[in-house]
């Protein structure tokens, strides 16, 4: 099944059902490729999806980049472009012990 509309987008509604209806079964692969409101990119099938946006030029100091990068994350997160799985506390308080290590 392929749904292909380049120039004016296709109905979010209309591509979920048939999608849903496609995969039902669980022997079908669905791969996705667009552009969301803002222009970024997003790439999904039926194992992986992702979000690819532009950036200013980031800073060479990798702490600095990398703060800026989670802030961008956290604002994703914020307006609803991502949702973030839940995670264990356990898990949580893993990785922020291993963070602390680097301060």
């Amino acid at each position: 099944m392929e749904f292909t509309s380049n120039k004016t987008g296709l109905d979010n509604a209309q591509v979920l059902s048939k999608s849903t209806t496609a995969t039902a079964l669980g022997n079908s692969s669905v791969d996705i490729k667009g552009t969301d409101e803002h222009g970024d990119s997003l790439k999904g099938n039926n194992d992986n999806f992702s979000l690819s946006i532009e950036v200013d030029e980031l800073s060479r100091d990798v702490t600095k980049a990398a703060e800026i990068q989670f802030k961008l994350f956290n604002g994703l997160a914020g307006s609803g472009a991502i949702t973030m799985p839940a995670v264990a506390n356990a898990a949580v308080d893993a990785v922020k012990k291993i963070f602390r290590r680097f301060k």
